[in-house]
C-alpha cells in the first residue's frame, strides 16, 4: 500500500523525546487536581482481549490495565476507544515476510 506520508517509531519516539526536553524546560503551573469535565474526553487506545494472557499477542500481565480504565472511565462523560487491526497478509504480520 503506498502511503503518502509514513513514519517509524523511531521518529515518532525521537520527536516524543524532544517534546519532553522542551516541555519541561518551559515555566508551568503544576495542575494538583486534573479538570473532568463536560469537555474532556478519556481516550482509551488499543485495548484487545488478543493483548491479555491467553491471546494471540498476549503481553504478561496485559489485562491488569482493564480495572484501571473501568475506574477511570467512571469519572468522565465522554470517552473514545480505539482499537487497530489489519487485514490478512498485512505486512505487519510475521508470515508476511518469509524466514521470519
Amino acid at each position: 500500500m503506498d502511503r503518502p506520508f509514513a513514519i517509524d517509531r523511531r521518529t515518532v519516539l525521537a520527536g516524543a523525546t524532544l517534546l519532553t526536553a522542551v516541555g519541561a524546560a518551559l515555566p508551568s503551573k503544576a495542575q494538583e487536581k486534573p479538570v473532568i469535565d463536560a469537555a474532556t474526553v478519556l481516550i482509551v487506545v488499543d485495548v484487545q482481549n488478543d493483548f491479555c494472557p491467553g491471546g494471540k499477542l498476549a503481553v504478561q500481565k496485559g489485562d491488569e490495565v482493564v480495572p484501571v480504565i473501568n475506574a477511570l472511565g467512571q469519572r468522565f462523560q465522554n470517552i473514545v476507544m480505539t482499537q487497530d487491526w489489519h487485514p490478512v497478509g498485512h505486512s505487519s504480520f510475521a508470515s508476511a515476510h518469509p524466514g521470519k
